[in-house]
């Protein structure tokens, strides 16, 4: 028991070091992505498109999104570990948020490649 306790005790400290770090990562990034949003107000869909079919801004983006997305599925499963008490309950529910958010993660990249590459 004490073996379980301890591997869950060190993977609830790199869940909490990842957390910080995404958070920290999320801070310049978010910054900069809505102050591009706001510098492009009352733009057309095709200085959008421009503005993100650029290599560097489409790349910047997906990395946003992946942090993002890395940082919230921490938080929830946090969230559902705190408040679920029965283990296959919790289990489940922190399975299908996973896989949610995967799926989530997926279709946003994919969203971005398809503006980025002139869709």
């Amino acid at each position: 028991m004490a073996a379980a306790e301890t591997r869950h005790q060190r993977r609830g400290t790199a869940h909490w070091w990842v957390q910080r770090l995404t958070s920290v990562a999320l801070v310049p990034l978010l910054l900069w992505f809505v102050a591009s949003l706001v510098a492009m107000t009352g733009a057309g869909h095709r200085a959008v498109s421009a503005w993100l079919g650029d290599p560097v801004v489409a790349t910047v983006v997906i990395v946003l999104l992946a942090i993002m997305f890395q940082h919230a599925q921490i938080g929830l499963r946090v969230v559902i570990e705190d408040y679920v008490h029965m283990a296959r309950t919790r289990d489940g529910a922190i399975a299908a948020m996973t896989v949610t958010m995967a799926a989530a993660a997926a279709a946003a990249t994919i969203a971005v490649l398809v503006l980025a590459l002139g869709g």
